[in-house]
């Protein structure tokens, strides 16, 4: 886990990259009928819209939200 902030924003950048990339295949081959070539072409597409709209919740919402209940007994 991160020791301080800048390995904690980049931790942070990472994780919703891999996380956003993934979801976001798995809906565009809901929306195609199956995984292709083009299935992962069409999700880097959403890449732009998703990735900082993650990190921004991540980082300044949910990681705080997480934090505050892993501490509690």
């Amino acid at each position: 886990m991160p020791k301080n902030k800048f390995e904690d924003v980049v931790f942070t950048i990472i994780m919703a990259l891999i996380m956003v990339y993934g979801m976001v295949v798995y809906n565009v081959a809901l929306n195609t009928g199956g995984v292709t070539g083009l299935t992962f072409l069409l999700a880097l597409q959403e890449l732009p819209i998703m990735v900082p709209i993650a990190f921004i919740l991540e980082f300044f919402i949910v990681g705080k939200i997480a934090r505050f209940s892993a501490d509690r007994p």
